[in-house]
């Protein structure tokens, strides 16, 4: 808290606005320390979402009706109220300061972050509307929120196609931090397992991979869902507990079921199917003409016309 606080104060400090104008100021869902910054200086602020608009709507479907207080335990399922699917989740898959109703300095971050962003101009999300459209809808609609989904931007880097294209008939040693782009776009590979972080699993979705989810903590066991029970390209491997410290105890015998379920049969063939539909429509998305590439230049027609 006190670092944030000192950004604030370096911000307020540095910036001299009678020399400098600055058309926007962006921010990451966890800096809310730009919002009175952005309105001493008639700045329109947007928010950055590193996630998918399901696991915001699902989010604060499930912060503001709390249904999780209406199970008798933490492994009764309930449905998250008011979304456009019927999702069910447990108690013990949210986080640990939700379902104990812990205060800290961390659940007040949170807070003032959430208040923040419903002060900003709008919020940007590394998505792509074909991929959720009705979640897409619900945020803006619903919820009520001014959005743009600009995704996947891993597609954005063409580097890493022509990379992936001459390694088609090649062997791949990777040296150092792995290109997880690169190697998800391989032939070779037949399926993705996954924490659900947000990164990657869309891009997964972007190169056609079906998965096997796995998550750990933060808003990966939303992005289960999506996975699994929207889009229904991928098997859960049976994680049942958010934890930010210790992984679930999962099987291998649970990881093997998993991994054949996305790998052979009837139920495989129709997962890779949609799968592979939706890794077209993701690179279609970010084409000119696509719908991401389309809300990214609306994008930018706001900002000009918000220019003074």
């Amino acid at each position: 808290m006190g670092t944030i606080q000192g950004m604030k104060s370096a911000l307020d400090a540095d910036i001299d606005v009678q020399t400098v104008r600055f058309p926007l100021l962006m921010r990451p869902d966890y800096q809310k320390s730009t919002t009175d910054v952005a309105a001493k200086f008639g700045i329109p602020r947007l928010v950055f979402h590193g996630t998918s608009f399901f696991a915001l709507s699902a989010a604060e479907c499930v912060r503001v009706n709390e249904p999780y207080k209406k199970v008798a335990s933490d492994s009764e399922p309930f449905v998250v109220p008011n979304l456009p699917d019927a999702i069910t989740m447990t108690r013990e898959q949210l986080p640990d300061f939700m379902r104990q109703e812990i205060k800290s300095p961390f659940t007040e971050l949170l807070k003032a972050c959430k208040d923040s962003e419903l002060k900003s101009y709008g919020v940007i999300a590394n998505s792509f509307y074909e991929l959720e459209a009705a979640y897409a809808d619900f945020y803006t609609q619903v919820l009520g929120s001014r959005a743009w989904h600009i995704g996947p931007v891993s597609l954005c880097n063409k580097g890493i196609e022509d990379k992936a294209r001459k390694m088609l008939r090649k062997g791949l040693i990777i040296r150092g931090w792995a290109p997880q782009v690169l190697i998800l776009d391989h032939q070779a590979i037949g399926g993705f397992v996954t924490h659900c972080g947000w990164n990657s699993t869309l891009e997964g979705i972007a190169v056609g991979k079906p998965m096997v989810t796995w998550p750990l903590f933060a808003e990966q066991f939303y992005n289960e869902k999506l996975v699994t029970q929207v889009l229904k390209i991928g098997v859960a491997v049976g994680a049942t507990t958010w934890d930010r410290v210790h992984a679930n105890d999962v099987k291998s015998e649970a990881i093997g079921r998993s991994i054949t379920r996305i790998m052979a049969g009837d139920e495989a063939e129709e997962i890779r199917n949609r799968a592979r539909n939706l890794g077209e429509l993701a690179k279609r998305a970010v084409e000119e003409g696509g719908s991401s590439y389309s809300h990214f230049n609306d994008f930018i027609q706001q900002l000009i016309k918000l220019r003074p």
